[in-house]
């Protein structure tokens, strides 16, 4: 198993883009420039993600560091991301119905 920057990568933007939300909030929230945000969810070689920024975005996104970094879903990962598209799902239904 090796360090693959592209994967990693892709996991924060499928995160972000699942959240709906744009690079400019989430480099924001983890301190980052959505310049290097972008490239990192590029898998640029020089614009990687540093373990202080892998462990914010952990923090934000409320997931484990295997996850990002192995793509293993610790802490019930799949389950989560259900329960979040769910409820984001039943609040629009809510706002149709008001």
């Amino acid at each position: 198993m090796s360090f693959n920057q592209k994967e990693i990568g892709r996991r924060v933007n499928e995160l972000r883009t699942g959240h709906q939300l744009s690079l400019d909030q989430l480099a924001d929230a983890v301190r980052c420039t959505r310049d290097h945000l972008y490239r990192a969810e590029r898998g640029e070689p020089r614009h990687g993600f540093s373990i202080d920024l892998l462990i914010e975005i952990a923090q934000y996104f409320h997931v484990s560091l295997d996850y990002l970094v192995l793509g293993e879903a610790g802490n019930n990962h799949a389950v989560r991301e259900e329960l979040i598209r769910i409820s984001m799902e039943l609040k629009m239904l809510c706002g149709k119905i008001r």
